[in-house]
């Protein structure tokens, strides 16, 4: 939604901007769905998704979607949830990969920007990776939200402003309010 009131050019400008933008972003994932099709006949492709979910499977009995999110994880070191080509090397020598891995990176990177996303490597494990992201999101909302009503509750009870709670709370009834 637009955030002020603008003269309805500028709002039909947005609007089409904002079609634009979908319209790429929906081309551009069709188009990383398909070439991941191509790259899920890849041999080599195949051989190191089944090198990264025995070597990391453990923990999610070598459930093959859980596997390959906790290897991701643990080869993206800087948490961006992308790999270049360094972070790709380090990762997979790391891991006691032998395999090309120069070839296997231009082999994944399918929109040639010289980093791997997740989605480009796995489709399936890249869904698990968002949903359990969502997930986590929502926790940490949730847990913001908790402190928040807490901090109030504590405030409310705080009549001397000094820090200190001098009020007694009957029955709860009081802290109920804030929940």
């Amino acid at each position: 939604e637009f955030p002020v009131p603008f003269s309805k050019t500028v709002k039909s400008q947005w609007e089409k901007i904002k079609r634009r933008r979908e319209r790429e972003e929906a081309a551009r994932k069709k188009f990383l769905e398909e070439a991941l099709e191509n790259h899920e006949d890849n041999e080599e492709v195949k051989a190191l998704k089944q090198f990264l979910v025995l070597r990391f499977g453990a923990k999610h009995r070598f459930e093959r979607v859980p596997s390959l999110v906790a290897a991701w994880d643990i080869m993206d070191a800087d948490g961006n949830g992308r790999l270049d080509m360094g972070e790709w090397g380090a990762a997979l020598r790391d891991a006691g990969f032998h395999g090309n891995t120069v070839k296997l990176f231009k082999d994944i990177d399918l929109d040639g920007e010289g980093t791997i996303g997740l989605n480009e490597f796995d489709m399936e494990a890249y869904r698990f990776w968002e949903e359990r992201e969502e997930g986590r999101r929502a926790a940490r909302e949730q847990k913001a939200k908790e402190v928040e009503k807490m901090m109030a509750f504590r405030a409310s009870m705080d009549v001397s402003t000094r820090g200190e709670i001098k009020r007694e709370i009957k029955n709860g009834e009081q802290f109920k309010e804030f929940l």
